[in-house]
């Protein structure tokens, strides 16, 4: 019985189509261009990563004996502040989308670290009293857009347009802070209006609902504000209007609150820090905490650590970066070795993409960058 040998198939060249594919045409030409248009700016970000001075020297560690913040760079912040009246301290900070410039409030500063030299970008006072907080946001109307929100002890919120290419800032619009007291009819229309109107001390911004905000007030106040539906007050200009607005009231602080950061891990939390020492833990629908630590002594600001669920850290008066084990509410002695001059560290911002990167600001008005082995801490036993 003769068998034909089995038919052999090249392939390198076999040219059938398998069952189910189809077939994806592409513009070639198109490609090219799009490739041709984005390759500088792509090339851009590589190579200022690659020459940042902030990232150098960095080495992956497991072990838990390494865990110790080390200093790599300062900045004289102080030295940009001409007026006297708003003072040198460093009272906000916050990295942009690129996490290569940093707003740094002293009036309100933008800086660009990765630059050796004429590191200001843009400069502008603000407020008409002190500047309490600074923070990138999303525009929910325009991904161009490049957006930056202060907060002052003038009641206001502010939302600025930046443009880097006339290193601007330009009033878009100004949300106006007010607690739920109402007045008293025997109380003069000035007193009712002192006791309306609150600074706001700090705020941030939700990452997943970009629109969702919560500030902090003078007397412990704690409110959710949302973009959407504002409605604009009496006094309120076309050119930077004034809006109100409150969402929601939450169970405030017994003193100041200090700090407020939303959760980059959930999106449903958010925590608050305040004269009290306490910080505590919110879940956005309820309006009492559902965690809360106490301190030996008050905070100045505080933050979540991205990818790392079981640690915050903060800074304030000792002086150094004070990290906190979150599941068991206890503070992780001995965070660094390094030999330096101890002052009250009024902020602390982690870099959203070098998260062991970390920019402290000083109440002499310095801004100093941390390398932060942040797993490390999270693995040590308490």
């Amino acid at each position: 019985m003769e068998t034909s040998p089995p038919e052999k198939k090249d392939t390198q060249v076999q040219t059938e189509t398998p069952e189910g594919a189809t077939s994806v045409q592409v513009d070639e030409e198109k490609l090219a261009e799009w490739l041709r248009k984005i390759y500088p700016k792509v090339k851009k970000e590589l190579d200022d990563s690659a020459n940042s001075r902030a990232f150098k020297g960095y080495k992956l560690s497991t072990d838990s004996s390494d865990a110790n913040c080390k200093l790599v760079q300062i900045l004289n912040v102080a030295s940009q502040v001409k007026d006297a009246e708003i003072g040198s301290y460093v009272s906000a900070m916050s990295w942009n989308s690129t996490n290569q410039t940093l707003a740094v409030s002293c009036g309100i500063i933008i800086w660009n670290i990765q630059k050796e030299d004429d590191q200001v970008v843009a400069k502008v006072e603000g407020h008409g009293d002190g500047i309490t907080q600074l923070s990138w946001i999303i525009d929910i109307n325009s991904a161009k857009n490049v957006l930056l929100a202060s907060s002052g002890l003038d009641g206001l919120l502010s939302i600025w347009n930046f443009s880097l290419n006339e290193s601007a800032l330009t009033i878009k619009e100004r949300h106006q802070i007010r607690s739920q007291l109402m007045p008293k009819n025997s109380e003069s229309q000035e007193e009712t209006v002192k006791k309306i109107a609150r600074g706001v001390t700090c705020f941030d911004f939700s990452k997943y609902s970009p629109e969702i905000f919560v500030i902090g007030g003078e007397g412990g106040l704690v409110v959710q504000c949302s973009l959407l539906g504002s409605r604009k007050l009496q006094g309120s200009k076309d050119e930077a209007p004034l809006l109100d607005s409150v969402f929601k009231y939450y169970e405030g602080h017994k003193g100041e609150v200090s700090s407020i950061k939303f959760s980059p891990n959930r999106r449903e939390m958010f925590m608050t820090s305040g004269s009290d020492s306490e910080i505590r833990i919110y879940v956005v629908d309820q309006e009492e905490p559902a965690q809360v630590i106490f301190l030996k002594q008050p905070l100045l600001d505080v933050s979540w650590v991205p990818y790392e669920e079981r640690i915050i850290c903060g800074c304030g008066k000792n002086g150094v970066i004070e990290i906190y084990n979150l599941l068991k509410g206890k503070a992780i002695e001995n965070t660094t070795k390094e030999k330096i001059k101890s002052e009250i560290m009024t902020q602390v911002e982690i870099n959203k993409t070098k998260s062991n990167i970390v920019a402290v600001g000083t109440e002499s008005g310095h801004v100093q960058m941390w390398r932060v082995p942040w797993a490390l801490f999270g693995n040590l036993s308490l």
